[in-house]
């Protein structure tokens, strides 16, 4: 009896800390954090049972990425900064960690997959509708809030509320806008799978909204990115057969492609006639990245000018890469490595990597590059056969694809979590449905 009600707590504790970490993601880094400790110790009894090894092999494609993390710790050997190395090890070790938590509870994962993803996309929409409160306030409220109550951010002192980016209380500004893009996607998804019904649409509204006042372009520009994909492919799925009869193939391929993209440049014209914190924040990029081209941009506060910071980055990070072409500078010297550019060029912004593509590059070169996208485009390929779920893949890879552009996102504690729980998940759901569209 005593044995049974143990086994009761432990399983309740698990089902709460899986929910506590979809819920944590856009709300507070620590819980997350805390969240994943708490899981491998409640499954320390499954990942070491005998059978675990088949059932990692069984379920092989959850571990696709294990291949980049193997990577990286192999990238160790032709490091010189063993110490940085292991930092990174240490902060990587969600690609073999979140996999394996997923693994030994698949049941529960499986059975809970939609309450699961609801509770992120609330949580996230409820954050979001929390921050754009906050941006009716007046500036001097918001940073009183933010000193007051200990779980909020430090509000950040710019020339501009607005045209260096919207305040974000939880988590950083730019993981935010990340994690609003995905909620997004991930509600169309539920909608059109019928997961949801369709009256939480109103889901879209605080989500979208403060996508918008958050500033974080990265985050926006993928989201557009997602959702373009999105509706291309529901029109072909229902469309193109017909319209392919009526026209050539050619004829309607043009039809689609052609509607669809001016659908969205109209959409895009009107957001920024509407919309003023977004006309703001896409002008002040505008303004950096011209006083940038014309040498002037040494006569303002321009370590503030992150569209300036991201040029310099992106410079030195391909200038490491081509001197290290093949393996890169390894797992524990980029930082090192990028120091040393910073230090002999000619401005004062701090060291930043702001390219999830270029920070492979340089690290682990182009045998680390085609190790991780080999492995993302095995691990897409293998939903081609899943209609909506298809979708739901090829979409959170558009956006994925578009966010790491601009920022290495895989190198901060949220966004990383994300990622992999996102494609663990969605790995998972592939086992559990093979639906075609009806």
């Amino acid at each position: 009896m005593f044995a049974l009600k143990i086994k009761s707590y432990k399983n309740w504790l698990t089902s709460l800390s899986f929910f506590l970490l979809f819920a944590s993601l856009s709300f507070s880094k620590g819980l997350s954090t805390v969240t994943e400790v708490a899981l491998i110790i409640l499954s320390l009894d499954k990942i070491f049972s005998k059978s675990i090894f088949n059932q990692i092999w069984n379920q092989k494609v959850l571990f696709i990425f294990s291949l980049f993390f193997m990577v990286l710790v192999f990238g160790l050997f032709w490091s010189e900064n063993w110490i940085e190395g292991l930092k990174v090890i240490r902060h990587q070790h969600r690609w073999v960690v979140i996999p394996l938590l997923f693994l030994v509870h698949l049941d529960f994962v499986k059975k809970n997959s939609v309450p699961l993803l609801f509770t992120f996309v609330s949580v996230a929409s409820a954050a979001a509708l929390f921050t754009i409160v906050l941006s009716f306030l007046p500036e001097h409220e918001v940073i009183s809030l933010s000193g007051k109550i200990s779980f909020l951010q430090t509000y950040p002192i710019t020339n501009h509320r607005f045209a260096f980016g919207m305040y974000s209380p939880f988590i950083d500004r730019l993981q935010f806008s990340n994690l609003l893009g995905i909620a997004v996607i991930t509600l169309v998804y539920l909608i059109l799978n019928k997961k949801l019904k369709i009256g939480f649409v109103f889901l879209f509204v605080p989500l979208i909204y403060c996508s918008l006042i958050l500033g974080g372009r990265g985050g926006q520009i993928a989201l557009f990115a997602g959702i373009f994909i999105y509706i291309l492919r529901i029109l072909y799925v229902h469309f193109f057969r017909k319209m392919s009869k009526k026209w050539s193939e050619f004829k309607s391929h043009i039809i689609l492609l052609g509607s669809t993209f001016l659908l969205f440049v109209i959409i895009t014209v009107g957001l920024f006639n509407v919309n003023q914190q977004l006309k703001l924040r896409y002008n002040q990029m505008i303004w950096e990245l011209s006083t940038f081209e014309d040498g002037t941009y040494e006569q303002f506060d321009y370590i503030h000018f992150t569209s300036v910071r991201r040029v310099v980055s992106w410079t030195h990070l391909w200038q490491i890469f081509t001197e290290n072409p093949i393996l890169g500078v390894g797992t524990g010297d980029v930082i090192d490595e990028l120091q040393k550019k910073y230090n002999t060029d000619k401005y004062i912004f701090p060291v930043n990597i702001h390219s999830q593509y270029l920070y492979i590059l340089a690290g682990w070169g182009l045998v680390g590059f085609i190790v991780f996208f080999g492995s993302w485009g095995y691990w897409l390929f293998s939903f081609r056969n899943n209609g909506y779920l298809f979708d739901f893949a090829l979409v959170f890879t558009s956006f994925s694809l578009v966010s790491m552009l601009s920022d290495g996102i895989l190198i901060k504690q949220i966004d990383l979590m994300a990622f992999i729980v996102f494609i663990v998940l969605i790995g998972i759901l592939n086992k559990k449905e093979q639906k075609e569209y009806v």
